[in-house]
């Protein structure tokens, strides 16, 4: 596959390479991964980009209806007009001066040395507005603190001759659902001066590595990193008995960067094995079988003869988020759609409250 990046540092990876510069030589031509949320997450974007919602689930659809109705917002409130696009095809959106998904480039003596892919860059006049969507559960650094956005506002000043950029994150399953900051021309010449002497660092072939769980979470080269394992295994040397309350925060730490650490570990060997290679001493154990139905209705149908229509309903368990998506595609006209308060105004009366089993610390906000 084609790297459109050019093997060269992305926006994405700023604070990354702030924290650890060699993360970025160490992961390179490594393979990539995925999951299940960063593939919703994809199909989610193309879907805000093109304004096609075809293949998307209820859920999906919603969540891209979410991501264009915040954009209103914060267009609206950085002093931009997005109304007359909204939800319009592609070609559409660059007719009126707002790109979508371009690679922006920086370059030193007239050579490429990193790139940026902002969601959303609208301009008018010498100001723009940069969006960048999240459609994940992890809360993100606030847009004036974030240095993928301060990234994309450098770039989209470089590229499109513009002396203010506005930045802005959208999430929609974080409330208040979007953070915004403003970088005027000072501001610019501050973070690409920053950039650049970040961009610099990652040259040093042996610059020590600087492991954490934040500069590891989404890095390549955990698994072959020593300096993070390292920092990540030494959790285990505490003992357990004594445990000082005083050391408590910087294990707890160091736990977050094992747990990805061991993850990474694990996901590697069971890749070679399931590729037809080996480990030594490893297999790859039968993983048996689950049961599954076709549907509630075709099961009730094959023992509704014995059980009663009570008895059955009291064996069966309902899942919030299939019940959203059947109220959802319920409504052919999309009257429902733009919200599910009608559905949880119905289910208020027969709805239970139980408190969720803790079992482990978040980091607080500071």
């Amino acid at each position: 596959m084609l790297d459109e990046r050019q093997g060269l540092p992305s926006a994405s990876e700023t604070e990354r390479l702030a924290l650890c510069p060699p993360s970025f030589l160490r992961s390179k031509n490594l393979p990539e991964t995925t999951s299940a949320i960063a593939e919703t997450g994809t199909r989610i974007h193309e879907a805000v980009e093109t304004g096609n919602r075809d293949g998307l689930t209820a859920f999906e659809e919603r969540l891209a209806d979410e991501c264009d109705q915040l954009a209103l917002i914060v267009a609206d409130e950085c002093g931009f007009d997005l109304t007359a696009i909204a939800g319009k095809a592609l070609q559409k959106k660059e007719n009126a001066g707002t790109y979508l998904e371009q690679r922006l480039w920086l370059t030193r003596h007239g050579e490429c040395i990193m790139s940026g892919k902002p969601d959303l860059v609208t301009k008018h006049k010498s100001r723009a507005l940069v969006i960048d969507y999240k459609t994940g559960y992890l809360e993100t650094i606030e847009a004036s603190q974030n240095l993928q956005l301060r990234t994309l506002a450098v770039l989209v000043a470089v590229n499109h001759t513009v002396d203010e950029v506005n930045v802005a994150i959208v999430q929609p399953n974080i409330k208040p659902g979007y953070s915004v900051a403003r970088y005027d021309s000072n501001d610019l010449e501050i973070a690409e001066r920053q950039l650049r002497k970040i961009l610099e660092a990652t040259k040093d072939e042996n610059a020590p590595a600087n492991p954490g769980e934040k500069q590891c979470r989404y890095c390549k080269a955990k698994t072959i990193c020593k300096e993070a394992q390292a920092e990540s295994f030494s959790v285990i040397e505490a003992d357990t008995t004594t445990l000082d309350v005083v050391r408590l925060p910087e294990l707890l730490e160091k736990c977050d960067l094992a747990d990805r650490v061991v993850k990474a570990i694990r996901d590697a060997a069971l890749d070679i094995v399931r590729d037809g290679g080996m480990v030594d001493g490893w297999e790859l154990p039968s993983g048996g079988k689950s049961r599954a139905f076709t549907s509630v209705a075709e099961v009730y149908g094959a023992v509704a003869d014995v059980v009663s229509r009570e008895a059955f309903m009291g064996a069966c368990d309902i899942k919030i988020g299939a019940l959203e998506t059947a109220w959802l595609e319920a409504f052919e006209d999309g009257t429902k759609k733009d919200n599910l308060v009608a559905l949880k105004s119905r289910l208020e009366a027969v709805t239970v409250w139980k408190d969720k089993s803790v079992r482990k610390l978040r980091r607080a906000k500071l």
